[in-house]
């Protein structure tokens, strides 16, 4: 007989069989034979040989509930339970709790810990008993504090200050330095606190003269060599900037006039002066409508900057701390440092990999069919994305155009479109260019005409941005949001020529 991949002999199954009939009991003959128990009990139920339960399991099965006296069975089979069902393990502990001196002012015992934990772990994961906890517990006070939580009451919150003032002489314990110092060390000794040439982030940041949470979010970033270079003068996004440029062996001027104007009084982020480039990067809240009441802000600072000569890039904050591999791809773009690449090299493949737009483009994969330009080892190079904008009359629009991060790919958009025309067969073809990063002027080759111009936004929580759409009209107030506005978005049309 073969129980779980290891054979046993019919006469050790005979054995067993007999030394069972002779003990009558399971537990003797797996503990003298040293087998496992599921052995001895595969061979005597294989036999057709019933196994007798112990009066002890039995006698433990058979309970009595502690609440409301009825005699249950608990087929848990477990050596301990003391309630039928759930109901009744709430109403014992409300009835214990209630109990004057019931479990407080002394110690718990084991057992009571263990079937308070127990308890609470059945009511929090049933809905209606914990409404029922939560409730109660907002009632008793309310009685007791005028207030739904205690942690509102003004006499709980005074009582806090004065105990703290009496033992430590501050209001709250973190006032102390000596406290501070206490838990600083003691992190020290823990492993806890990242120690970089003998100082913690929270000296460093001291020393420095910037927030702790700033310090660690660019060490957590750019690393601590970057961190250490900090200003007190310069936001953590100028500073994932100012490194990135760094890293190109780029000089720069960093936020300084770049012109005598004292209307205008523009001050850029960055200026490039031998790219003629400058680059803004704006922070989501003290960009957006609660501070920056003009709608047109970021356009007028652009063409502004145009008309003294200079190409410019705006970035988010959100784009340069969560996208930063493709903020630096779009600036090597625009330095001329991406590795080039030539389209007549590469073959068109189509697929539905959203992978590629994820980690590629700002704003990730749009709708619509997806083109690639691909090496013959099945390396993608480049990504073009069409969707109908109107199926009755063949239109088509581009929603996402993108290369791999750190190439440029010399005649890659012009095969792609030529491709998706092809393939997809429209009468005109329509896209859109957002002004922050370029105005698109390249489109003329193919046969693009630019058609509009407007200003658009995006929704902010101040942390990241949300589409317009997604919160149609003004509706994004409501939600607490605010808008960013962006430097313009250029609408440009192509109408296609059939053969």
């Amino acid at each position: 007989m073969i129980i779980r991949n290891k054979e046993y002999d019919e006469e050790f199954c005979k054995k067993i069989i007999s030394m069972y009939s002779e003990y009558n009991s399971c537990q003797k003959v797996w503990k003298e034979l040293q087998i496992p128990q599921y052995v001895v009990e595969f061979i005597l139920k294989n036999e057709g040989i019933e196994i007798n339960q112990s009066k002890k399991r039995e006698l433990r099965r058979n309970k009595t509930c502690a609440n409301c006296n009825k005699e249950y069975y608990d087929e848990t089979k477990r050596s301990v339970g003391i309630v039928c069902s759930k109901q009744c393990q709430y109403e014992l502990v409300t009835k214990k709790r209630q109990e004057k001196n019931s479990y407080t002012g002394r110690i718990l015992s084991k057992e009571e810990k263990d079937f308070l934990s127990k308890v609470n772990k059945e009511i929090w994961s049933n809905d209606d008993l914990k409404q029922e906890r939560l409730n109660h517990n907002k009632q008793i006070s309310v009685e007791k504090y005028g207030v739904e939580h205690w942690t509102r009451s003004e006499i709980v919150k005074e009582k806090y200050k004065q105990t703290n003032i009496e033992k430590y002489g501050v209001p709250h314990p973190v006032q102390n330095q000596e406290i501070v110092d206490k838990i600083q060390s003691t992190r020290n000794e823990r492993g806890i606190n990242k120690i970089y040439d003998g100082k913690n982030m929270h000296q460093w940041s001291e020393e420095i003269g910037v927030s702790y949470t700033y310090f660690k979010q660019v060490v957590n970033q750019r690393g601590f060599e970057e961190a250490r270079k900090l200003s007190q003068n310069q936001t953590n996004i100028e500073a994932v900037m100012s490194g990135m440029l760094k890293n190109f062996n780029i000089h720069f001027t960093y936020n300084n006039f770049i012109s005598n104007d004292k209307i205008m009084q523009f001050r850029p982020d960055f200026i490039l002066d031998e790219q003629r480039l400058i680059i803004e990067c704006d922070g989501l809240f003290w960009h957006s409508d609660r501070i920056k009441k003009n709608n047109s802000y970021h356009k007028r600072k652009q063409d502004y900057f145009f008309n003294l000569g200079y190409e410019t890039v705006f970035f988010r904050s959100d784009e340069i701390l969560t996208k930063a591999h493709i903020v630096q791809s779009i600036l090597q773009n625009k330095l001329k440092k991406n590795k080039i690449i030539y389209a007549r090299k590469l073959f068109i493949s189509v697929d539905e990999d959203d992978l590629f737009l994820e980690n590629n483009h700002l704003m990730g994969p749009g709708c619509g069919r997806k083109f690639f330009l691909q090496q013959q080892d099945g390396t993608k190079l480049a990504c073009l994305q069409v969707k109908w904008k109107s199926v009755q009359n063949r239109i088509l629009e581009i929603s996402r155009f993108c290369t791999k991060n750190g190439h440029s790919v010399v005649g890659g958009y012009s095969k792609l479109i030529k491709y998706a025309i092809n393939t997809e067969n429209p009468k005109s073809v329509t896209t859109f260019v957002d002004k922050r990063y370029g105005n698109g002027a390249y489109l003329e080759r193919f046969g693009f005409v630019k058609k509009s111009e407007s200003l658009s936004f995006a929704w902010t929580n101040g942390i990241r941005t949300f589409h317009r759409m997604k919160f149609p009209g003004n509706s994004g107030y409501q939600k607490n949001l605010a808008k960013i506005w962006d430097c313009g978005q250029i609408r440009w049309d192509m109408e296609v020529i059939e053969i």
